[in-house]
């Protein structure tokens, strides 16, 4: 029977150690990574209740809003200055989950559903939200820009009739 060298049995102990810290440094990962995930995803939610909220105080209602937005009832001038600070909101957000997608804060499947609303978004001709959008198109992210106009023409600005009638009203 041959002797184990006891240099060999430490070598094979460390490696099975340092096997062991690698799997459960992976594991905190995964687990740090979902955490992130589950906060993003808070803050998401707490900015539409913050948003809903803010209506109330001011005796105005939700879902009258998404009403008269969804063309169920007629839109009323008391709500249009909503429409355009919702439309305004919308980007910022999307501008936001784009770079959380980035950093790999979103599911993918998530995300992809979430693009989906952002091209509609881009290619609904509703002259105020359409505006906003060209508005505010300089200031998103470029790439962001390009991932929703992908494949859109309806999207892109024509610079020789793009109509800005926030700036025209001034």
């Amino acid at each position: 029977m041959k002797k184990i060298d006891l240099n060999t049995i430490v070598q094979t102990l460390a490696m099975f150690g340092v096997m062991g810290s690698l799997i459960f440094v992976g594991l905190q990962m995964k687990q740090s990574q979902e955490i992130a995930l589950a906060a993003q995803n808070s803050v998401r939610t707490g900015y539409f209740l913050a948003a809903i909220d803010s209506l109330a105080e001011q005796g105005l209602s939700y879902h009258e809003y998404l009403l008269q937005v969804n063309g169920v009832k007629p839109a009323t001038k008391e709500y249009e200055w909503l429409t355009h600070n919702q439309t305004h909101a919308f980007w910022f957000i999307a501008e936001n989950d784009f770079l959380q997608h980035e950093l790999g804060l979103i599911d993918e499947n998530v995300w992809k559903a979430k693009l989906a609303v952002y091209q509609l978004a881009c290619r609904i001709a509703l002259s105020d939200s359409r505006d906003i959008y060209l508005l505010r198109r300089p200031m998103l992210n470029p790439r962001f820009v390009a991932l929703i106009e992908e494949g859109q023409p309806s999207c892109t600005p024509d610079k020789n009739s793009m109509r800005l009638s926030l700036i025209e009203e001034q």
